[in-house]
């Protein structure tokens, strides 16, 4: 069960609280409380998630049409989380993540399977669990992956 952030402060001292604005907003009330007191709360609400870097490819020709990007699929090391997928291909193409389960292997298109520009540069978030594995493919070949970041982030 998830806390509130009310109660996180109160587990640090009972006389923290939130208290509501007249325009809506909270700001933290305190009541003989020192602002270490304070600081260990708002730390304790705060969580920094430092991304796992996944894949990189930088300057590398296109493998055949519908060929895995990546040497080995790669896994979660988070479950759940998400992937950020940064892509820039030299030629238009639909980009595809290859994700396995079980043994079985269905591909999903990404920006709704439409072509990508060639030369520009999209982010996509991909979820994915545990007995999950994921490749890139793309619909085309003779090009250049310009660019391939993947980023695990959440979990």
């Amino acid at each position: 069960m998830a806390l509130t952030i009310a109660e996180i402060l109160r587990s640090v001292n009972p006389n923290i609280g939130l208290v509501v604005n007249p325009d809506g907003s909270y700001r933290i009330g305190v009541e003989d409380v020192n602002s270490d007191e304070v600081m260990a709360a708002v730390q304790a609400m705060v969580t920094v998630e430092t991304p796992v870097a996944k894949a990189a490819v930088f300057n590398t020709a296109l493998p055949a049409a519908e060929a895995g990007w990546l040497g080995a699929t790669i896994a979660p090391t988070k479950s759940p989380s998400y992937i950020n997928i940064y892509v820039c291909v030299s030629i238009l193409g639909i980009l595809r993540v290859a994700r396995t389960v079980g043994g079985v292997t269905v591909t999903e298109n990404l920006n709704a399977g439409v072509n990508l520009v060639a030369g520009a540069a999209y982010m996509f978030t991909v979820p994915w669990r545990t007995g999950d594995s994921i490749n890139i493919r793309y619909s085309t070949t003779t090009g250049t992956i310009t660019r391939l970041i993947i980023d695990e982030i959440g979990g």
